[in-house]
């Protein structure tokens, strides 16, 4: 039923004509920086967010919660006159309110080289998070308020018919004789246009995430894990720049693996089928979609896809079928403050039971020129 629903509405809004940004994942986003910098340019760039997120999810998958908090993020950015290197130094200030420990505090610092006019090598603080453009069933969005600063080495190439990011986030290093592991995670989001217009866009998603928890130089109690997650799919878009609005359909079919020979995790091998149709007319997004899973897990994704729970190992669920729904208002008030509310649900026809989930977000990015080139 729910198919035949999609169909109809893909087919209606297509033949209407009207036009779409690539929402396949839809979630607040940042101010879209426009600016273009030069040779020499030195400024100060703020990022200021304040946001409400509000989870009522009650199955037996995760647990709900709430997150107020805030966070600051002033960089110093310089553009070398070479054209080629460009040097980001700052830090992030976050807080969630009511949050009785300290401030968390973060040092930015990025270092970008040019390699050729579409490919750039970043080493330090990378691109993280939202921007690399994932799936939340293997890269889960939310973790772009949550998860610590992301650093390690960066690939990005952007042309007309590809676009990829190929990274590696060091999050634990070890020395002799610790007794933590080493954990990091590697992955490849990449986009391959087949037909790139202004009215028509078919593409094919490759991503890719694989999570090592170990080494050989530390003595820790558990045991060591390397997980694979894979995601292949076709995604289309029609646009109608006029009316700015737009419709687009996408699947996605995804695959997780236990590297490791020795079985750590409840499952060795799953996969899953992700599809929907998403749209947007002016400030109004949509996005609806079906998800089934069978022994899908995914360490970075959003625990509502997975097939076990994420805080009771005796609480399996080898087969989803969950239907879900996103809607989100996103309005720019200046050339740079966004205001953006999200609201979303969740049902589970194995489960039967309904999750939703809603927030809010005011972000800010006021950029001061120190040194500007002219």
């Amino acid at each position: 039923m729910f198919y035949k629903i999609t169909l109809f509405v893909s087919l209606f809004i297509l033949i209407s004509g009207i036009k779409l940004k690539s929402q396949s994942n839809l979630y607040h986003q940042p101010y879209d920086d426009t600016i273009t910098y030069k040779p020499g340019d030195l400024l100060l760039d703020f990022e200021i967010n304040n946001f409400f997120i509000n989870n009522e999810y009650n199955q037996s998958l995760t647990k709900g919660y709430t997150l107020p908090g805030q966070y600051l993020k002033p960089v110093l950015k310089y553009y070398s006159k070479n054209e080629i290197v460009s040097v980001e130094v700052g830090l992030k200030v976050k807080h969630f309110f009511g949050q009785k420990g300290p401030l968390s505090v973060s040092p930015t610092l990025r270092l970008k080289a040019d390699i050729s006019p579409s490919t750039s090598f970043i080493i330090g603080s990378l691109k993280g998070y939202l921007d690399h453009n994932m799936s939340d069933v293997l890269y889960r969005n939310e973790a772009y308020y949550t998860g610590k600063q992301e650093r390690g080495v960066q690939l990005l190439h952007s042309s007309k018919y590809l676009t990829s990011d190929l990274w590696v986030n060091w999050e634990d290093f070890i020395e002799h004789g610790d007794t933590i592991p080493e954990m990091f995670t590697s992955g490849l989001s990449a986009k391959a246009y087949i037909i790139k217009n202004k009215e028509f866009e078919l593409s094919i998603p490759i991503q890719t995430t694989i999570v090592h928890v170990g080494g050989e130089i530390s003595d820790f109690p558990q045991n060591g894990r390397s997980d694979m997650n894979n995601l292949f799919g076709l995604e289309i878009v029609k646009s109608n720049h006029s009316k700015s609005a737009s419709i687009g359909l996408f699947s996605h079919f995804l695959h997780y693996r236990e590297l490791k020979s020795k079985s750590n995790n409840f499952y060795r091998n799953g996969n899953g089928v992700h599809s929907g149709v998403f749209g947007n007319y002016g400030m109004h997004n949509l996005n609806l979609s079906f998800w089934r899973g069978d022994k899908f897990l995914s360490l970075r994704g959003n625990p509502l896809y997975q097939s076990k729970s994420d805080f009771d190992d005796s609480l399996l669920f080898p087969i989803r079928n969950m239907i879900t729904g996103t809607y989100m208002l996103r309005k720019e008030l200046s050339d740079n403050f966004v205001i953006s509310l999200l609201c979303g649900g969740y049902y589970d026809f194995n489960i039967k039971n309904l999750d939703y989930l809603y927030s809010i977000q005011l972000f800010y990015a006021p950029k001061l020129f120190i040194k500007k080139s002219y």
